[in-house]
């Protein structure tokens, strides 16, 4: 998963906070992190990924109060997603 052209989440189309000491962008909605160079995500405390496939997984797959793995774009954000598209 890569950021989008204008530098957004795209799971959830929410600008990514910049963590410049970490050199990454971390989505504070479905808690991604991603690379500032080449926008690739990469794995943190929430998201793991699977040595062999290269798959990215939820750490905490079912814990009720983690809701970060439903995170979704609002209606709104699809809307200024598709007048800007």
């Amino acid at each position: 998963m890569k950021l989008d052209d204008k530098g957004r989440c795209p799971n959830c189309l929410r600008k990514p906070l910049p963590y410049h000491r970490e050199g990454r962008f971390f989505c504070d909605r479905c808690c991604r992190t991603f690379e500032m160079t080449t926008g690739d995500q990469c794995p943190n405390w929430a998201w793991g990924r699977n040595v062999d496939t290269g798959d990215f997984f939820s750490i905490y797959p079912n814990n009720g109060r983690h809701t970060y793995m439903n995170a979704k774009p609002t209606a709104a954000a699809l809307r200024r997603a598709a007048l800007t598209n």
